[in-house]
């Protein structure tokens, strides 16, 4: 959020902005596990405290973190081309490559 409002950033020096992309990134990851555990907790209360359930959700949200993790972590290749973006002079406008938004849609 706090990079929708800093001033716009068309310099080869935009490391706070890359800085403020990771952590959006890294803030999603950590609310949907907060309200994956949530919701584990309500099916594993609702399923009348089966293992077999509980085994199966936590399985299901760990595979889920995994591959949220190695999305945001993945490293970039040297070549990447960036994905074109609309001129916008408000906010941070970082360009990501084209295999970053691929691996980017599993945190969707």
């Amino acid at each position: 959020m706090v990079g929708r409002f800093w001033p716009c950033s068309r310099g080869e020096d935009d490391t706070f902005c890359k800085i403020v992309v990771v952590y959006d990134q890294w803030v999603i990851i950590i609310i949907q596990i907060i309200v994956g555990i949530i919701m584990i907790i309500w099916v594993y209360a609702l399923y009348m405290k089966s293992r077999r359930v509980l085994l199966f959700l936590v399985m299901v949200i760990l595979a889920g973190i995994s591959v949220s993790c190695w999305a945001l972590l993945s490293a970039l290749p040297a070549t990447a081309q960036p994905v074109p973006t609309p001129p916008l002079c408000n906010g941070c406008n970082v360009p990501i490559s084209y295999e970053k938004c691929v691996s980017s849609l599993s945190l969707l």
